[in-house]
């Protein structure tokens, strides 16, 4: 798995996922006669899912740097109101989410420094910050701050 992800803790995740998928769903699996390529093919289709997960997350964290970086055009007054409403929509997320969010965003921690810290996988803080990110995009949208 590796080789798919060049990372050894998500390598190792996705074949601990692999192990656990394949042993919930060994009642209707056990038919399968080519055990090692059925192995390998659900490791490497859940390798390349995970890739795609990623580069989703990437292209998430983007749209939140785009919002960001409009903030240094606004006025003073701006900043103000933007600030508030986005402590307000943070307000609105779950604890959990919420400090995962400002532990990433505002902190600066890693996604593995946060799952280090609060002992949960490296792929609950991503999906925990995906999350946030559509939840905030979502609701400047709906203000007309986000276009």
């Amino acid at each position: 798995m590796y080789s798919y992800v060049n990372d050894w803790d998500d390598a190792r995740e996705i074949a601990q996922n692999t192990f656990v998928n394949i042993w919930e769903r060994r009642s209707s699996i056990k038919d399968v006669k080519a055990v090692k390529s059925y192995l390998f093919t659900t490791a490497r289709n859940n390798a390349l899912d995970f890739k795609r997960r990623e580069k989703k997350d990437v292209l998430k964290g983007e749209a939140y740097e785009h919002i960001v970086t409009r903030t240094s055009d606004f006025s003073e007054e701006d900043l103000y109101m933007f600030r508030s409403h986005l402590k307000l929509i943070l307000n609105g997320l779950k604890p959990k989410n919420k400090q995962i969010f400002e532990l990433n965003k505002f902190e600066g921690l890693t996604y593995q420094e946060i799952a280090d810290h609060l002992e949960i996988s490296k792929r609950a803080v991503e999906e925990n910050i995906a999350r946030a990110l559509k939840i905030i995009k979502s609701e400047l949208v709906k203000t007309g701050e986000y276009d």
